[in-house]
């Protein structure tokens, strides 16, 4: 779908992204990584709503490692009824690699 006018919001840790990703995704993270584990990012509405690449109408596919994180943010959007048209990526970005989906680095 990326390439017919889907942006990909990839919701994981910033090291997560750096480990592969989608080609042309964009990193927003919805936790950030503690040493007691993952805290929420108090911020990533307002992020989202900043972010110069998901502008108004924008189809997004909302993407993390095995989907918790990403059904998540799609709720949280959805809830405050940002103009955005939202899918969550069923799965993850782990199934994408075990498919041998195309990464970037």
């Amino acid at each position: 779908r990326q390439g017919q006018g889907w942006v990909f919001l990839d919701v994981r840790t910033k090291g997560e992204f750096a480990d592969g990703h989608a080609p042309g995704a964009i990193n927003l993270e919805y936790m950030f990584k503690t040493n007691s584990g993952l805290v929420p990012n108090k911020d990533f509405l307002a992020q989202v709503r900043a972010a110069p690449e998901l502008p108004e109408g924008t189809k997004v596919l909302v993407c993390c490692a095995v989907g918790g994180r990403s059904a998540k943010a799609v709720a949280e959007m959805t809830a405050m009824k940002l103009p955005l048209a939202l899918a969550d990526v069923d799965k993850g970005m782990n199934l994408w690699k075990v498919e041998g989906l195309p990464l970037e680095k």
